[in-house]
């Protein structure tokens, strides 16, 4: 019988020194879906690289036939059974965007001042029809989803999209506080609202909420975990969007005028 051909899954990679530390950056895309990802390193930049690397590709479940894009060369002990992995080290028009939405993700990773280690955070952001969840788990890493959904999905459902689909990749197992970093008011009123609502997920006028599959998701969490709402500091939601607005340009979805 002919073996059946293997997913392709193609990765950008970047590993880097700033600021004396080292990190690496990567997107992984295969078909319609992709991740991002990046991570703080205490080792040497050789080692970072070596180290993601291998992370990365360690995510892959399945066989896979492996693209990878990186200006670092692969060691050579490196073994990635049972993928086959075909190294590119040249960028061109066409990889282009996607390092660039790697590079943001670097960007966010060095923001990461103010958080604490014992608390997982959420970032969900909206641009056009597409939204985009950051989460952040201990030693700064970082996690990237992002969707593009229907034209006609208004902009309060997709923030909770990104809140929802955020959750879904926070570490269940111990299940860590999740700090809601956001700049929608109304994602904000589920701090208060929550409770209230999830009794027979109707507004106090009686009439049924708005979005209620989705605050569902959001209760069902909370229940698990203690759950805390700030405000999104603007540098982080800048870069936030920068990534949403790329994924857009990098599906050929130009920018709606005002």
């Amino acid at each position: 019988m002919e073996a059946l051909p293997l997913t392709k899954v193609d990765i950008y990679f970047v590993a880097q020194n700033y600021s004396g530390r080292s990190y690496w950056s990567a997107l992984m895309k295969a078909r319609s879906r992709e991740k991002a990802l990046a991570r703080t390193s205490n080792l040497t930049l050789e080692e970072t690289a070596s180290q993601g690397i291998k992370e990365v590709v360690g995510l892959l479940k399945t066989p896979c036939l492996v693209g990878l894009y990186a200006d670092t060369v692969i060691p050579a002990d490196s073994t990635f059974e049972p993928h086959t992995v075909e190294w590119h080290g040249e960028r061109d028009d066409y990889q282009r965007p996607h390092f660039e939405r790697v590079n943001v993700v670097a960007k966010f990773l060095f923001t990461l001042t103010d958080l604490s280690p014992d608390i997982a955070y959420l970032i969900p952001v909206a641009v056009q029809n597409c939204w985009t969840a950051f989460v952040v788990t201990e030693n700064e890493h970082v996690e990237v989803v992002s969707g593009i959904e229907n034209a006609t999905d208004k902009e309060r459902r997709l923030h909770l999209m990104a809140v929802t689909n955020g959750l879904s990749i926070v570490p269940s197992l111990p299940p860590p506080p999740i700090c809601i970093r956001t700049d929608s008011e109304y994602v904000l009123t589920g701090e208060y609202g929550l409770r209230g609502w999830s009794r027979n997920w109707h507004t106090k006028h009686g009439e049924p909420l708005q979005n209620a599959d989705l605050w569902q998701i959001v209760w069902e969490q909370h229940q698990k975990r203690p759950m805390l709402w700030q405000r999104l500091p603007r540098e982080q939601a800048d870069l936030c969007k920068s990534f949403a607005k790329l994924t857009l340009e990098q599906r050929g979805i130009k920018k709606q005028s005002v």
